[in-house]
């Protein structure tokens, strides 16, 4: 189990008064008696880490694992560019050097665009004018209607725009 942030302190300062292992460990057995005491080495680990870094925190919180470069600011910043060019672009024929998933994930997540949403809503406005060729009076009050409603889902980056017309 893992020291907390008070057992590691106590054993650092333990170590700079007596420098003696031994000590440390009945020390601690004593403050601590619910808890197993640590080992030489866990001292010795608190204690180089507390000199070179200025803590015994564990450090690795945070900065351990894999790192994650796919949706880096220059990689944003290509999908965007792409993307403000060319509407209709897809992951997997953009042509860009970014998989599939990352382009989506920039898109949703960095962009906080939602295509499929827009692309929806594209269809249903071209449906409706298909639907009403025979009165052009009626045909254009329609399509400026929808037009008001896509630049407000471009404007709300893909929200919702029923119940929010002006």
């Amino acid at each position: 189990m893992e020291l907390t942030k008070e057992q590691r302190t106590f054993i650092v300062e333990k170590y700079f008064q007596a420098k003696s292992f031994q000590q440390v460990i009945q020390s601690f057995q004593e403050h601590f008696p619910e808890r197993q005491s640590p080992t030489k080495m866990t001292i010795w680990r608190n204690v180089t880490r507390y000199r070179t870094e200025g803590t015994s925190l564990n450090l690795n919180k945070g900065r351990s694992g894999r790192k994650r470069t796919g949706r880096s600011e220059e990689n944003v910043r290509i999908v965007k560019g792409a993307l403000t060019e060319n509407l209709q672009i897809s992951a997997r024929k953009s042509g860009l050097d970014v998989t599939k998933s990352t382009f989506n994930r920039i898109i949703t997540l960095d962009l906080k665009w939602h295509p499929y949403k827009m692309h929806a809503q594209k269809k249903r406005i071209e449906n409706e004018a298909n639907l009403l060729q025979g009165d052009e009076a009626l045909v254009r009050r329609v399509m400026a209607v929808m037009r008001r409603r896509m630049q407000l889902c471009i404007e709300r980056n893909g929200g919702h725009t029923e119940g929010n017309e002006q």
